[in-house]
């Protein structure tokens, strides 16, 4: 919306019904403002003569919006829609638009938010991440002992189950047997 306002009376402010409109002033210098929420504010200072007539352009750029990036905790790598910005903490400035925010750091679990980050916002977003307990069976110490454990159940399950040797006394039909077995 554009509000026209005249010397003398803020509260008289009025939106044009059209972009283009005729305002008549006084000879002289005049400084002229145009605001719009999200657009970078444009000033113009002109002098017209009397009698004058003349066309001003004033053009408003769109402000970009900006993000304040912080993370728990911090020195972790940020990603806006999957391209690294910089360690957290950061300032992202950016066009309006969706944006895919990513707090990324090792050992910790991903951190991830989607911003609709409209022109001239500004949005301060901190990611609490939480740390990563590795997983019972990506220990190394858990596999070493599983496979102790199966290959001692194994010779145990042989030593057990064995059939008892045949001696059938070989070619001279000797066998030799213990006595006794003395600890």
């Amino acid at each position: 919306r554009v509000f026209v306002t005249l010397p003398g009376s803020a509260e008289r402010a009025a939106a044009p019904v059209e972009k283009r409109f005729t305002v008549e002033l006084d000879p002289g210098v005049h400084l002229f403002r145009a605001a719009r929420p999200g657009r970078q504010d444009a000033f113009v200072q002109k002098t017209y003569r009397p009698g004058e007539k003349a066309t001003l352009d004033l053009h408003l750029d769109i402000l970009p919006a900006r993000v304040a990036v912080r993370a728990e905790p911090a020195q972790a790598l940020v990603r806006v829609d999957g391209r690294e910005a910089g360690l957290a903490p950061i300032d992202i400035e950016r066009p309006p638009g969706k944006y895919r925010i990513e707090v990324v750091r090792d050992g910790f679990e991903t951190y991830a938010a989607t911003l609709d980050l409209h022109a001239g916002q500004r949005a301060d977003m901190t990611a609490k991440l939480i740390q990563v307990r590795p997983s019972l069976w990506t220990r190394w110490w858990f596999w070493t002992g599983a496979a102790a454990v199966v290959a001692g159940g194994v010779v145990l399950t042989y030593a057990l189950t064995r059939p008892e040797p045949d001696y059938n006394g070989g070619s001279l039909n000797w066998v030799a047997e213990p006595a006794a077995i003395r600890w």
